[in-house]
């Protein structure tokens, strides 16, 4: 367990670098915690084994919960490690610096695949532009609610408008084409009082039940 505890000191320390902790994270995902789930495996077929005596099966179960316990707080790790709010919010901000529009920014991110990421930062850059370039809006707000199995983002500006969802203009094309890759879905009202998309993306940083199931340690 001291082996655990030195891992996750490391892991919680702040790293400048998103690019450094996705690469961590993958790691441990791809590594650690499958070399622990499969021998997770070889603990339940040594468990169910007809010729271990009382004492020995109680202690190899203490090992496998055990083992259990450090893939769950190793996940948790990896999702804080992935956690992107406080990223993609700066660099969302940086974008209106110089212009009279004022951005704010309320709620949490999931954590995110790398894939998944690039697209989100991609997504809310071509929104913040449109609006920038084009809204002649004096607010823009990111607004992100996390649901169970959904993430549900609302970007809004009180500017000029009156853009389709089908517009081929101001990149609305490229931004829907973007939330159809993550498998989620794009409404957007615009008016001359502002525009509002909303977007509906499933979420895929919690733990399944088959993860759980793995983790039990059942005899």
């Amino acid at each position: 367990m001291l082996l655990l505890s030195n891992l996750r000191r490391r892991l919680k320390r702040s790293l400048p670098d998103l690019d450094i902790r996705s690469q961590i994270a993958r790691d441990l995902h791809d590594g650690v915690i499958q070399d622990l789930v499969a021998f997770g495996y070889t603990l339940d077929s040594i468990i169910a084994r007809p010729d271990l005596t009382p004492s020995l099966r109680s202690e190899i179960r203490r090992v496998r919960l055990d083992a259990t316990d450090i893939v769950r707080k190793l996940r948790e790790d990896i999702f804080q490690l992935r956690r992107i709010s406080h990223e993609v919010v700066a660099e969302l901000a940086e974008l209106f610096v110089g212009s009279s529009i004022e951005f704010q920014a309320l709620g949490e991110f999931p954590a995110l695949r790398d894939d998944e990421l690039r697209e989100i930062r991609s997504l809310f850059r071509e929104v913040a532009l449109n609006s920038i370039r084009h809204s002649q809006a004096k607010s823009f707000t990111l607004q992100s609610e996390l649901y169970n199995d959904h993430w549900l983002i609302k970007l809004s500006d009180d500017g000029v408008g009156r853009a389709t969802i089908t517009s081929q203009h101001f990149g609305l094309q490229s931004i829907k084409e973007r939330v159809t890759s993550l498998g989620g879905e794009l409404t957007m009202e615009s008016s001359s009082v502002g525009t509002h998309y909303r977007i509906l993306f499933p979420r895929h940083d919690v733990p399944n039940k088959h993860d759980s199931h793995i983790g039990s340690g059942r005899s």
